[in-house]
């Protein structure tokens, strides 16, 4: 199944065969969905975190209410750190958010690969793997020169995208289960 806040888009994925409903996940009282069968094994959140007014409070939601204990999360968010973004920024006198409105006025929030798993963590996920994604190079650079630094720049120095897949960390045992032996 699939959750929108947009009613056309519920419709369009409907009009497919698509079990959908309309829902935000931004409400607290964000209700379970007993159409589901279960919860989902796999969540995709596409370039959607950046948009969210709290995205904290929507990681937990979907930890807590739509994603299964051993179920994965694929995410991607927006975070402008190839050179090229960090050198635009730096010509226009610009911050990582205002490079961030700039593309997409909607975006309230631009995160860093240093700060994104982080957010993860508190909401109570564990990161498999992380990859950044799209780092383009002045096309003033002669092809074999960027392909060259494409092949040879250190990933810090790439990534226009960040795609994490991550899982809900384990919940903890009780310490006195230790202790106890049970």
């Amino acid at each position: 199944g699939g959750l929108d806040i947009s009613e056309t888009a519920v419709n369009q994925a409907r009009q497919k065969g698509f079990c959908c409903e309309v829902a935000d996940i931004m409400d607290p009282q964000f209700p379970e969905f007993p159409e589901f069968a279960e919860k989902a094994g796999v969540v995709l959140l596409m370039d959607v975190l950046e948009h969210l007014v709290d995205p904290g409070l929507a990681l937990r939601q979907i930890r807590s209410k739509l994603l299964n204990p051993s179920g994965v999360a694929f995410i991607t968010v927006p975070i402008y750190h190839s050179l090229s973004e960090r050198f635009t920024r730096w010509t226009r006198n610009r911050t990582r958010l205002q490079q961030a409105q700039e593309h997409d006025p909607t975006h309230i929030h631009a995160f860093t690969p240093r700060t994104f798993p982080g957010l993860l963590g508190h909401a109570g996920f564990q990161v498999v793997s992380s990859r950044r994604l799209f780092y383009p190079l002045p096309r003033a650079i002669p092809r074999k020169v960027r392909s060259l630094m494409s092949a040879y720049l250190p990933q810090r120095c790439k990534g226009r995208f960040l795609r994490v897949v991550t899982m809900a960390r384990p919940e903890r045992l009780e310490r006195s289960a230790f202790r106890t032996g049970i």
